[in-house]
C-alpha cells in the first residue's frame, strides 16, 4: 500500500498527481511529460492567441475565450484601417462568459477541482467592485511582505480587466505582476506575465512590443510554453504581413506538438501553417494544411462529449476552416471544389443560424459557380460571332441625340465607337481591325490631338488596354476620329470635359 501512496517522479502534486495517471499508464511519454499531467488542453481554433495554463494554486476568475484574429484583408475595418484583431463588444460579454464556464473540464484531477471552484465561486458581479477588492489584497499582502499573495492579486485584476476588454489597464497590471515576479524569482510566473503582455499589447497594435514579451516567453517557456509562444509569434508576424517569419514560427509549433503527442495541438498549428501558406502563394501546401486541420477538428468533434460548447466550437472551426479553402481552391482556379466548400460552408452556417456566415458562403458560392462558367460563357460568345468585330456605331443616327444633348460638333471631329472581342494578345484594334504598330496610338490621335474651346490643355489620348491574362476573354472599346463633325453618343462632351470628366490617360 506504501508504494501505491508513494507520488510519482513525474507527478507535481504527489498522490492527487498520481491519481491523475491512471488513465495514461499505457502512455510513457505522457508519464515522463509534466505538461501532459499538467492537463493542457487546446480549442481547434486558427489564427487564434494561445494562453498557458495558470499555476493550479492561482484562484484566478475564468477567462474568457480568445477570439479568432483577422489579419490581411480581413482586418480592414468600415474606414479601410487596418485592425490586428476582431475585438468584441461590450454587449456579448455576458454570452462569452456564459460559453467559457461551458468548457470540458479538465483531464487533471487537481484541475478538475480548480474549475469546479472557480465554477462556483460568488463574489461581486460588478468587475469595478472586484477591481476594489483585489486592489486591497494586494496593497495589504505587499505592506505584511506576503510578495506571492500580492503578485496573484496583481494576475487576478488583469484577467477581470482582459474580460472587460480594457486591454491598456490590464497591461499595467501584468506589469505590477511581472516584477513582483521577477524580485521573488518565480519563473513560472514570469513566463505566465510575459505571455499576458505580449497577447494585450499585440491586442491594442503595439505589434513590436508583443515580438518582444513573446520572445521573453519562449526563453522562459518549457515544452508546452514554447509551442505557445512560436504560435503567437506567427500570429505576430502574420498581422505583420510576413507570412515568411510566420510560416518558420508555425512549423516550430508543429515540431513542438508532435514531440508532446498532443492532436489537439497539432489540429490548430497546421492550420496556422496553410493561412501563412496561401499568404506566401503557395496554394498547394494551403490547401493541404487546411484540409488536414478540417479532418483533425472533426476527429476531435467525434470523440468530444455531446455537449452545447463542443457543439458551437466544431460549428464554427469547421465554417471557417470551409470559407478559407474555398478561398484557397478559388485563388488555385479550382473553381469546382471550391464551390462544394462553400456549399458546405452554407449548410454548417444554416444549422448553426449563423446569419453572417450563412451571407457571406452565399455570396462566395455564387462567385465560385460564376466564374466556374464564364470560360464558357465566353467561349460561347466567340463562337456565335466568330471572333469578328461588332458592328459600329451609326453616326447619323448620334448626330441629333449629340446635339440635343448639347454636343460641340465645332469642336470635335466626329468619333465613331468599335466594340470587339479578342482572346490573343493583341492590343486595340483600329480600323481595318489589324494590329496596330508599335508605338502607335488609335487613328492618329497623337501628333495634332483636337483642342476643346471650353476645355484647359489639349484631349489626351485614349489609353490603350493591357494584353489580358489568358484565358479569359474580354471586350474592348475604341473611339475613332476620322472625320470632321459631331461625337456620337456617349462620348465626352465640352460640358462633361469641362467638368473633369476627361478621358483616361496613355
Amino acid at each position: 500500500s506504501s508504494a501505491i501512496l508513494h507520488p510519482t517522479t513525474g507527478s507535481r502534486f504527489g498522490y492527487l498527481g498520481h491519481l491523475s495517471l491512471r488513465d495514461v499508464e499505457d502512455n510513457h511519454d505522457a508519464l515522463r511529460n509534466v505538461s501532459a499531467i499538467d492537463g493542457a488542453a487546446f480549442l481547434p481554433h486558427v489564427m487564434t492567441m494561445q494562453r498557458p495554463s495558470t499555476p493550479w494554486q492561482y484562484n484566478s476568475p475564468i477567462r474568457q475565450l480568445e477570439e479568432p484574429v483577422a489579419v490581411g484583408a480581413e482586418a480592414k475595418d468600415a474606414d479601410g484601417r487596418a485592425s490586428p484583431t476582431r475585438q468584441g463588444g461590450g454587449g456579448g460579454t455576458a454570452s462569452k462568459a456564459s460559453l467559457a464556464k461551458q468548457m470540458p473540464m479538465p483531464a487533471n484531477y487537481v484541475r478538475r477541482i480548480r474549475r469546479r471552484a472557480q465554477n462556483s465561486r460568488t463574489g461581486p458581479v460588478d468587475y469595478r467592485q472586484q477591481l476594489a477588492d483585489l486592489k486591497l489584497l494586494a496593497d495589504s499582502a505587499s505592506r505584511s511582505g506576503s510578495i506571492y499573495q500580492a503578485l496573484q492579486a496583481y494576475h487576478k485584476m488583469g484577467v477581470v480587466l482582459d474580460n472587460q476588454g480594457m486591454y491598456p489597464e490590464a497591461i499595467q497590471k501584468y506589469k505590477q505582476f511581472l516584477s513582483l515576479c521577477i524580485s521573488s524569482k518565480n519563473t513560472q510566473g514570469e513566463a505566465l506575465a510575459y505571455n499576458c503582455l505580449g497577447i494585450d499589447t499585440f491586442k491594442i497594435g503595439h505589434l513590436d512590443e508583443a515580438i518582444q514579451y513573446h520572445n521573453k516567453h519562449l526563453e522562459l517557456a518549457d515544452s508546452t510554453g514554447r509551442l505557445i509562444a512560436h504560435t503567437n509569434l506567427g500570429i505576430v508576424f502574420q498581422a505583420m504581413d510576413l507570412p515568411e517569419h510566420a510560416a518558420i514560427h508555425h512549423q516550430h509549433a508543429i515540431e513542438y506538438a508532435n514531440r508532446m503527442g498532443a492532436k489537439d495541438a497539432q489540429c490548430f498549428t497546421v492550420g496556422n501553417l496553410g493561412i501563412a501558406s496561401a499568404a506566401q502563394g503557395d496554394l498547394q501546401t494551403s490547401r493541404i494544411c487546411l484540409q488536414y486541420h478540417l479532418n483533425a477538428a472533426q476527429k476531435q468533434k467525434q470523440v468530444a462529449p455531446d455537449t452545447k460548447f463542443a457543439a458551437h466550437t466544431f460549428k464554427s472551426v469547421s465554417t471557417n476552416a470551409l470559407h478559407r479553402l474555398g478561398q484557397v481552391n478559388t485563388t488555385d482556379g479550382r473553381f469546382e471544389e471550391a464551390a462544394s466548400h462553400f456549399e458546405k460552408a452554407l449548410g454548417v452556417a444554416k444549422s448553426k443560424n449563423d446569419q453572417a456566415s450563412e451571407e457571406k458562403a452565399g455570396a462566395m458560392l455564387g462567385i465560385a459557380k460564376g466564374l466556374m462558367d464564364f470560360d464558357q460563357h465566353c467561349a460561347a460568345l466567340l463562337g456565335s460571332t466568330g471572333g469578328n468585330a461588332g458592328p459600329a456605331i451609326d453616326d447619323d443616327a448620334a448626330e441629333p441625340a449629340a446635339a440635343e444633348a448639347g454636343g460641340c460638333a465645332a469642336d470635335h471631329p466626329p468619333m465613331r465607337r468599335f466594340a470587339f472581342r479578342t482572346g490573343s494578345d493583341d492590343a486595340l484594334l483600329t480600323p481595318p481591325f489589324a494590329p496596330p504598330s508599335a508605338g502607335a496610338v488609335p487613328n492618329g490621335m497623337g501628333a495634332a490631338p483636337p483642342r476643346c474651346a471650353r476645355r484647359n490643355g489639349p484631349a489626351r489620348p485614349l489609353r490603350r488596354p493591357s494584353s489580358p491574362s489568358p484565358p479569359h476573354s474580354f471586350w474592348a472599346a475604341a473611339y475613332t476620329a476620322p472625320h470632321g463633325g459631331t461625337p456620337p453618343l456617349g462620348a465626352p462632351s465640352c460640358t462633361e470635359l469641362g467638368a473633369g470628366v476627361r478621358p483616361a490617360s496613355a
